[in-house]
């Protein structure tokens, strides 16, 4: 009897593994697509930065930058231990984040109303938030830091006069909530 128990289990931990390898490979296949298209995007905004020329937004990025609709990514990293503002400034600096099109795109209105994006000088200062105290009061670190990321995302919509992403270091929580707009990827032709 012990031995057919020992099958059944087998045949469902293969089967598990099956559902698994199968989950991974569509997993594989989107990060696939995602990367051809990033490029995509990528080697067009590129394209518009060389030629001199603002880069228009998609009807999906002027979806996304309705006011009805939060197209914001709200993303909390904890750490162990405190990060340094200073030194994530100067990796920053260096980072191809800052030197992607779209990064250091503002978005602007012409005459006529039609969004496109400009390419601007990015300003850390302005992308880099910096708070040394606590961001709530209470026992529970976790439901302080949550109910910070709450606020964000339902109160505190990015500012269009830069680029449409910012660092929030939260010093005495040991936290860095990134938040980017959804626009920023998909709202290019």
């Amino acid at each position: 009897m012990a031995s057919l128990d020992n099958v059944e289990k087998d045949r469902r931990v293969f089967a598990f593994m099956e559902g698994m390898v199968a989950t991974l490979d569509l997993v594989a296949l989107s990060i696939y697509h995602f990367l051809l298209i990033s490029r995509a995007l990528v080697v067009h905004s590129m394209e518009c930065v060389v030629a001199g020329r603002d880069e228009p937004l998609s009807p999906i990025g002027k979806m996304l930058l309705q006011k009805d609709l939060c197209g914001v990514i709200n993303c909390l990293i904890g750490l162990e231990k405190p990060i340094e503002p200073e030194a994530a400034r100067l990796e920053f600096e260096n980072s191809p984040w800052i030197k992607h099109p779209r990064f250091c795109s503002v978005l602007v209105r012409d005459k006529n109303g039609k969004e496109h994006w400009r390419k601007t000088q990015v300003d850390l200062e302005k992308h880099f938030i910096i708070l040394e105290d606590r961001v709530g009061e209470g026992e529970d670190d976790e439901a302080i830091v949550n109910q910070y990321m709450a606020d964000l995302a339902v109160s505190s919509p990015l500012s269009t006069d830069k680029p449409l992403w910012e660092f929030h270091f939260l010093m005495a929580d040991k936290c860095v909530a990134i938040r980017i707009h959804h626009a920023l990827e998909t709202g290019s032709l």
